[in-house]
C-alpha cells in the first residue's frame, strides 16, 4: 500500500474552498473511472479523498 498526502491550507482556508476541494476531487476520480477500469479488474485499486489536513490523500492498492 503506498500513502501519498497532499497538503494545502489554501483548501481548508474557508467553507467555499472545502466544497470547492472535495468538488475537484470527486470530479477527478469519476474521469479516470474509465481509464482505470482495467486496473481495477486485475486487482489494483486505489482512492483519493479530500482530508481535514487541507489537502488530498491517495492511496494505492498494488
Amino acid at each position: 500500500m503506498v500513502f501519498i498526502a497532499i497538503d494545502s491550507p489554501h483548501s481548508v482556508a474557508s467553507p467555499r474552498n472545502i466544497v470547492m476541494t472535495r468538488l475537484c476531487v470527486e470530479m477527478f476520480l469519476d474521469s479516470l473511472s474509465e481509464e482505470t477500469y482495467p486496473a481495477e479488474v486485475a486487482g489494483l485499486s486505489y482512492d483519493m479523498y479530500a482530508h481535514q489536513g487541507g489537502g488530498y490523500l491517495i492511496n494505492l492498492w498494488i
